[in-house]
């Protein structure tokens, strides 16, 4: 059956409703495919687990709970499971097809992407993270190419193969080995630790640094340079690639880019009110719109952002430090001025009047 996955022209029925179409992309573990759930006449994605994983039963055991995690799961921002099977030893996860590409490939595409969509896209990641962790899961895996775009300006959160439930303690139950996409782990992950939440909010952090700086906060030449640098985590803010970033922005990003993972966000739902706050001083009042207008005409869009009173940037902060320098030169030239009349003049007089000549 595998081999017939692969082949162009080859139609392949499962559970007698999903007719596969064309293969998406191929993974470690899996390999996706378009195909039409014909019940529904819809077009869906199925992910087949590899012939050879399929007979080991912890990747097995692993796919099927990767299936009954998102089975529990149901918000606009997360992928929502189908159906779940399996067929002639082939296990299989249908899933909804969500049109529109990756953020991965927006950021490939864009050179540069708009602060408020940057911002607004990162809102709506860190609601589907809040909401899987409320239903005590970890997603262990957040990386631009597991966040999906609809042409409406949807943001959806995907690929739960690396998913945990979390225990009462909020620890993972599973610490023998590393887990994730080494660009985008913790510390923690890095380390083969003991995981809770605040993992996810990390690599949120790492995706957010990406959207506004357009580069990676990690990158290296390779795996153990990258791993090395996020164990160090001597990270630079986003202002100091891009200045126009607020500083509120800047501290929101860096709040979740903490090594010790006490001094990061404690939680989802600190990260989204502060996000809601940081969309709300620059009047961004429906990012959804916002993704929307971007993704419809990227070389037309212009972002209107509102600069309140306290708005402030690494260009503007810069700019008001030159201001005071500025004042304090001249203030002390004037206080130089005034001594010298005051004090020097009069001393000199003084001096003249004593001359022989």
């Amino acid at each position: 059956m595998e081999q017939g996955l692969l082949e162009k022209d080859s139609k392949v029925l499962l559970g007698e409703q999903y007719d596969l179409d064309r293969p998406l992309a191929t993974g470690g573990a899996a390999r996706l495919f378009l195909a039409r759930q014909l019940s529904l006449d819809r077009e869906v994605v199925v992910k087949i687990l590899r012939s050879q994983l399929s007979n080991q039963p912890e990747f097995r055991e692993r796919f099927i709970q990767e299936a009954r995690l998102l089975a529990k799961l149901e918000h606009q921002n997360v992928v929502q499971v189908i159906d779940f099977g399996e067929q002639d030893g082939y296990y299989y996860i249908i899933m909804e097809y969500v049109r529109g590409g990756s953020v991965r490939d927006l950021i490939e595409r864009a050179e540069k992407l708009p602060i408020d969509v940057a911002l607004a896209i990162g809102y709506f990641v860190a609601r589907g993270i809040d909401y899987v962790h409320q239903h005590q899961v970890l997603h262990l895996d957040v990386k631009p190419a597991n966040i999906l775009l609809t042409p409406a300006g949807v943001v959806k959160v995907a690929d739960f193969g690396l998913a945990r439930l979390i225990d009462q303690t909020g620890l993972n139950r599973d610490r023998r080995t590393p887990v994730g996409t080494p660009l985008y782990m913790s510390p923690e992950q890095v380390q083969g630790a003991n995981l809770d939440a605040r993992s996810d909010l990390f690599s949120f952090g790492s995706v957010l640094y990406q959207l506004l700086a357009q580069q990676s906060p990690f990158e290296g030449k390779d795996s153990d340079q990258v791993l090395r640098r996020i164990l160090t985590c001597r990270v630079t803010s986003p202002s100091s690639l891009r200045p126009e970033i607020p500083l509120f922005v800047d501290d929101l990003v860096m709040g979740c880019l903490q090594r010790d993972r006490a001094q990061r966000y404690p939680d989802s739902g600190r990260l989204m009110a502060d996000l809601h706050a940081a969309l709300g001083k620059l009047a961004i009042h429906d990012p959804e719109e916002r993704i929307r207008k971007y993704l419809s005409g990227p070389e037309l869009y212009r972002a209107v952002l509102k600069k309140p009173a306290h708005f402030r940037s690494r260009v503007v902060a810069k700019g008001r430090r030159r201001a005071w320098l500025q004042v304090l030169l001249v203030m002390a030239l004037a206080g130089l001025y005034l001594a010298a009349e005051s004090y020097l003049l009069p001393l000199l007089a003084s001096w003249s009047e004593r001359l022989p000549f």
